[in-house]
């Protein structure tokens, strides 16, 4: 509760000159302040005038401050209690319910800034439910406590037509809330610290991709890292199983001018990432061991293996980290992933984006080659290349060293502090990692997606090659579709998978057949002349 000192500490009434001389208005029987008058505070701050009984303000007056703020409206028992308006000398005003000199009750705040409140007021704070516009246009309204928004309300925001509804702490979005802008993004499930944080969904409306799932700090964290290329052909005998297709050995076969995959055999899966290996139990394997150990009382003594030098080589050696794992169907390590270990599909997102480009030729991983030198290039090589000679025949041409004297360490013949001192080679560049590489890009037919590349669009984390076609003047042999996640937008910026590719084998258009006749014409005519 705040009350004001407007006695300069000298008690609540004053008798006498003092009076006299400060109270200029009506009195009682007693001489009190009685009626209406004007009074000067003793500490010379405040005046006031208005209303008064029995020597306190009471009814309705004027309080006025020296600094330009004042207040005008009910007293009661020497309080500013009831309703009023009051102004501070910051630009600061109120108008509605005071109790005991505070705001308090329904109101309208306007803070220094321009800002306005309308709403509850509770001791000076805004408590309860209330509405704040802002100078910009933005808006609040809902619930308020410790003069902070707290509780259920709603959020507008002119600068980008965003609108949120739901839970607030301490003037932060937390809680259940749903919120969606003018461009088209949305998002609605769990928040924490003015931000996205826990189960939720969203779209994205520069990508264009919907995700249901986990989010932190604003951003969806569970997504894809890989795209998975399934590809099945028709079996190679009647009840068989399904081929795998799309490698070199077995591409897929397709004609020029004609959709790439008509059939639809070839389905593309964005991945989550990996699945760690089970743990294994500790007293499962105690219990094995305890096992293995009764089973081997009573028999042979089981030999240990040798190490180091002895160990047995040959057809008998066990097959290190070096050792080939064999070819595509070899199981084990990380490049060849058991079924169980693959993550699972992003069934929780689609839209994602896959462009496919087509390029000549099998796929091939490796280093790439390095550039070809410039023609400047070589001739520095060259030049170099001569002196390098010179300067070992004259390195040949130096005294040895003294009999019974050390050799200078290379780089330090100068001396400590000499001009070879702390000498370095230069950091030869880091060997180039090993990629996918491709032949030149073959232009695919007129696209039948509504973007203006190739595009395929996964949906619940699944995409096929519907929309791709080979273009009619494709030439026929091998060649290579490769395919990228092409996301656009911050949402791609957060993860986009690694690429694929599957081999296609083309079948290039018949050669047009020329009509007949055309090829004997011109015989006729050189038979003529001939005759001629």
């Amino acid at each position: 509760m705040t009350t004001l000192d407007m006695t300069g500490r000298l008690g609540s009434t004053l008798h006498g000159f003092e009076l006299d001389k400060a109270y200029a208005g009506d009195t009682d029987e007693q001489g009190r302040r009685h009626g209406y008058g004007t009074y000067r505070f003793p500490n010379a701050f405040f005046t006031y005038r208005g209303d008064f009984v029995r020597g306190a303000k009471h009814g309705r007056g004027r309080l006025e401050m020296a600094d330009g703020g004042w207040y005008e409206g009910d007293f009661a028992e020497d309080e500013m209690t009831g309703t009023g308006e009051r102004r501070w000398a910051d630009g600061r005003t109120y108008e509605g319910g005071f109790e005991m000199g505070e705001m308090h009750g329904q109101g309208t705040y306007v803070l220094a800034s321009g800002d306005v409140y309308r709403g509850a007021m509770g001791h000076n704070k805004r408590e309860g439910r209330g509405a704040l516009t802002r100078v910009n246009g933005d808006a609040y309204e809902g619930e308020w406590a410790r003069d902070k928004r707290n509780g259920e309300g709603v959020e507008t925001l002119v600068a980008n037509g965003e609108r949120y509804e739901g839970g607030w702490v301490d003037d932060l979005r937390c809680g259940q809330g749903k919120r969606h802008d003018s461009a088209g993004n949305a998002h609605e499930g769990a928040y924490a610290d003015g931000l996205p944080n826990g189960p939720g969904f969203g779209k994205d409306a520069q990508s264009g991709v919907t995700y249901r799932g986990e989010y932190a700090d604003g951003d969806p964290v569970n997504l894809p890292v890989e795209i998975e290329v399934e590809a099945f052909g028709d079996p190679e005998e009647e009840g068989g199983d399904p081929v795998p297709i799309g490698t070199e050995e077995r591409p897929i076969k397709a004609k020029a001018g004609e959709a790439l995959d008509p059939e639809r055999r070839v389905t593309l899966r964005a991945r989550l990432p990996r699945k760690p290996p089970p743990e294994k139990d500790p007293s499962a394997e105690a219990e094995g061991d305890a096992e293995n150990a009764e089973e081997g009382d009573g028999s042979a003594p089981v030999e240990e293996a040798p190490a180091g030098d002895d160990a047995p080589a040959g057809d008998d050696a066990p097959a290190g980290d070096d050792a080939p794992a064999g070819g595509d169907d070899a199981a084990g390590g990380d490049d060849a992933p058991g079924e169980d270990s693959r993550g699972d599909v992003a069934t929780h997102e689609s839209g994602r984006v896959f462009r496919c480009t087509l390029h000549v030729g099998p796929p091939v991983f490796g280093v790439p080659p390095d550039p070809e030198p410039a023609a400047g290039d070589e001739a520095d090589e060259a030049d170099g290349g001569e002196a390098e000679p010179a300067a070992d025949e004259a390195a040949a041409d130096e005294d040895p060293p003294a009999e019974g004297g050390e050799e200078t360490p290379p780089g330090d013949d100068a001396g400590e502090g000499g001009p070879g001192a702390g000498a370095r080679a230069p950091t030869p560049p880091p060997a180039p990692e090993p990629s996918w590489m491709y032949g030149p890009e073959v232009p695919l037919g007129e696209n039948l997606n509504p973007l203006a590349f190739d595009a395929l669009f996964t949906a619940e984390g699944v995409a096929t090659l519907e929309g791709v076609q080979v273009a009619a003047a494709t030439a026929g042999g091998t060649h290579t579709l490769r395919i990228v996640d092409a996301t656009p937008g911050r949402y791609g910026d957060l993860g986009r998978c690694a690429e694929a590719r599957v081999v296609v084998d083309v079948e290039a258009l018949p050669e047009p057949e020329e009509p007949e006749g055309e090829e004997a014409a011109p015989e006729a005519e050189g038979g003529g002349g001939e005759e001629e």
